[in-house]
């Protein structure tokens, strides 16, 4: 097992049911081949048999972690937790004499070592490029890629991330939930991040903590890594609706469209297919869920305000400042009466074909 990277690969991973127990293994390996360690932390209701799994694996460099219960830095648990880990990832990267950090979601790195290993491997390559000092590294996930995620997700963080590149004088994508660091920066986030108003997904923190140290920050387009993860999750009952159900796959040839039945097969050859199978089913309740809109809605608020409330240490002019400030009221205005009309057009209980 090859382990020559730089970087430090950090995830957070919920997996209450136990999807991944077959597939972390050889994820691990394919991980451990592009990055220096990884540290996995779970969420308190992930299977047992998971944790135990990521325990057992220890020895060959990659490295367990459960947020301590009476250890809180943060008044929200999702943002808790990412502290928890990162603050363990730290210390874990001096004892290794390692000044770079990547962190990814768990369930995106899963999907992008298992589909897409050539991409992955690329992104592995990018994250050792940052500089040991004062250096931040973004990963934008492609217009493809974003548009593979369910409505809710599209809809809501199309307008912060247009605001915060624009005031950040750069394309950034917020909600890809794939970051590098140096340690510099990871010290100054762990510090000063519950110093600031809580976010429950806390990488626009991140970026503005890094801002206001003056740390360098560059963004890059990924392809496929950062595509839609949660099919993954769901792959048996996708694979169970193909056995159970005529799903055609629709191929353009010379002599016209023909429509071929989809294999259970197939949804492992092929990840976009099962996200298609996932999308016209168990996705679907998630696409007019009022409480996956509303949380999706509270997220795209925390990020708007907390821009709004940290323009000052971008240096702006007043006018400036004013123009950005006022641009953030408005939107925030617009969210608040998309939301209304959209909480209100949903069903109170999706229905499934």
């Amino acid at each position: 097992m090859r382990r020559s990277s730089e970087v430090l690969l950090s995830s957070t991973l919920h997996d209450p049911r136990g999807v991944f127990l077959e597939t972390l293994p050889k994820v691990t390996v394919k991980v451990l081949e592009n990055y220096a360690g990884w540290v996995i932390n779970t969420t308190k209701s992930t299977n047992p048999n998971v944790k135990q799994q990521i325990k057992s694996y220890w020895n060959q460099g990659l490295f367990f972690s459960e947020t301590d219960p009476k250890n809180t830095v943060a008044s929200d648990p999702i943002e808790n937790d990412h502290l928890f880990l990162l603050n363990k990832t730290l210390k874990l990267s001096k004892r290794l004499n390692l000044r770079k950090i990547q962190y990814t979601d768990g369930d995106r790195i899963i999907v992008a070592a298992k589909y897409y290993p050539r991409d992955f491997q690329d992104i592995a390559t990018m994250a050792t490029s940052i500089d040991k000092e004062l250096s931040y590294l973004n990963f934008r996930r492609s217009g493809e890629d974003y548009l593979t995620h369910h409505p809710p997700l599209v809809q809501t963080e199309l307008e912060f991330n247009r605001l915060y590149s624009e005031v950040f004088g750069i394309n950034l994508d917020i909600g890809s939930t794939a970051h590098v660091f140096s340690t510099d920066v990871l010290e100054a986030v762990t510090s000063r991040s519950s110093q600031m108003e809580p976010v429950s997904f806390p990488h626009p923190k991140w970026l503005l903590i890094a801002k206001e140290m003056g740390a360098r920050i560059n963004s890059v387009e990924t392809l496929n890594v950062l595509t839609f993860e949660t099919p993954e999750q769901f792959r048996e009952e996708a694979e169970q609706y193909v056995l159970d159900n005529f799903v055609a796959r629709v191929i353009p040839t010379e002599n016209g469209v023909f429509h071929f039945p989809l294999r259970k097969e197939d949804l492992t050859r092929k990840y976009s297919l099962l996200q298609q199978v996932y999308m016209r089913t168990l996705g679907l309740k998630s696409t007019i869920s009022p409480k996956e809109w509303d949380n999706r809605f509270r997220t795209e608020q925390q990020y708007l305000e907390l821009l709004r409330n940290h323009l000052h240490i971008f240096n702006f002019d007043r006018n400036q400042e004013d123009a950005f400030k006022k641009e953030l009221e408005d939107v925030l205005i617009s969210l608040a009466n998309r939301r209304q009309i959209i909480l209100k057009s949903l069903p109170s209980e999706p229905k499934l074909e």
